[in-house]
């Protein structure tokens, strides 16, 4: 069983960054690769602005 705070892997300012995302399948794809990959808030945005999205999970 989840509680309260093992469910929620990242900070509150990157949830309030990955909120913005318009597309729930990008936005997923962040989440998933920011907890996987233990990114902090700037690496993040900087994989954001890079398209890493477009890149990798199009192909």
């Amino acid at each position: 069983m989840q509680t309260p705070f093992t469910q929620f892997t990242l900070s509150w300012s990157q949830y309030v960054f990955l909120i913005g995302i318009k597309n729930i399948e990008e936005r997923r794809f962040y989440e998933i690769e920011a907890t996987a990959g233990g990114w902090t808030l700037p690496e993040l945005k900087r994989q954001f602005n890079s398209g890493c999205y477009e890149r990798l999970a199009l192909r």
